[in-house]
């Protein structure tokens, strides 16, 4: 077995096979708008007689002293031997460790050190089947919900599918300051939003921007990616109908489920449990609010595995930790 890099769309969509479930962060069109950001992709495929066995899209990110780590998010680790190939590569490549946010937990055995870290990409996420038709989907919800997307209905918001970087980010720009977070600069979501693989809907009231989601569409999957809303007429529950929305263009799209992205994990004592609808989590975790939001529309939690960092140089890997500790303090 060999590996190399793949530089064609086509051989790379191959390489999945058609029965492929692979995250929207392995997917080609991803790949291409994080390089338009600025990032280091690198597309590897592990060839044995021929024939692709295995890839994986992996991200490049600089250290310092021309070193570098790799990250590797939703990856499917299917064999010891192969991911042995992989981080083979990568370590000839100049990479200090490998960052990876696995599907499920890793327990692949390596001939390198392994540490858990903190998980990049969301822990938890609440998935949807849209396989029903909308009355069904709209009876499973929480009272409460289908009452606010109605609400929105009956004060006149309107939702619309376009393509407008400018409202997103004057929308994102409001909910920052107004939740205390620090989101990505316009022109990473004017990458986004003219990406093929995604899609966008803003709701008005009289022709104002009320809020605005963006959506990623892959593998018969709507993942609600990114949303943003402004300060004006909060009671007209606009994000409530732009979720129901969200479920509306996946469907139109054939896709067979909706992912609400990040929630917060399930608590593990019981004076930290919040409850709503089916959901159940951690009332003190920073996600605690949205998630009361996503519980409302029902669906199932999945729980994905724990990132670790696979340390090809412990020298490196050591020296970096320490800077960062040492940057922490100053």
């Amino acid at each position: 077995m060999n590996t190399q890099i793949c530089h064609s769309k086509s051989n790379w969509k191959e390489g999945f096979g058609e029965k492929s479930e692979e995250s929207f962060l392995q997917s080609w069109d991803w790949g291409e708008f994080q390089e338009k950001t600025g990032k280091k992709v690198l597309r590897l495929q592990v060839i044995d007689n021929s024939s692709v066995v295995y890839q994986i899209q992996v991200y490049i990110h600089e250290l310092a002293l021309g070193k570098y780590y790799a990250y590797i998010p939703r990856c499917i680790i299917v064999d010891a031997a192969i991911f042995a190939k992989i981080t083979n590569f990568l370590a000839n490549y100049g990479v200090v460790f490998v960052r990876i946010d696995p599907v499920s937990p890793f327990e692949v055995k390596t001939a390198y050190r392994t540490e858990v870290v903190k998980n990049r990409q969301p822990s938890d996420t609440i998935l949807l089947d849209i396989s029903e038709d909308e009355d069904k989907l709209l009876a499973q919800m929480h009272g409460k919900t289908r009452y606010n997307i109605r609400l929105a209905q009956k004060r006149g918001v309107q939702i619309k599918e376009e393509e407008n970087s400018d409202i997103f980010w004057e929308l994102h720009r409001q909910t920052s300051k107004r939740d205390g977070f620090c989101g990505h600069d316009k022109s990473y979501y004017e990458h986004m939003i003219a990406s093929p693989c995604t899609r966008q809907l803003v709701a008005y009231k009289n022709n104002t921007p009320l809020a605005s989601n963006i959506y990623i569409l892959h593998n018969s999957v709507c993942t609600y990616l990114h949303g943003a809303s402004g300060n004006a007429h909060r009671n007209d529950m606009a994000p409530h109908l732009l979720q129901w929305k969200g479920v509306e263009l996946a469907k139109k799209h054939q896709c067979h489920e909706y992912d609400f992205w990040g929630v917060a994990p399930e608590p593990k004592h019981k004076n930290e449990e919040k409850a709503l609808h089916s959901h159940v989590w951690n009332i003190n975790h920073s996600l605690s609010g949205v998630t009361r939001f996503k519980a409302g529309f029902g669906g199932r939690r999945v729980t994905y595995g724990r990132s670790h960092d696979v340390i090809l140089s412990s020298f490196w890997y050591n020296t970096y930790r320490l800077a960062k500790k040492i940057r922490g303090i100053i």
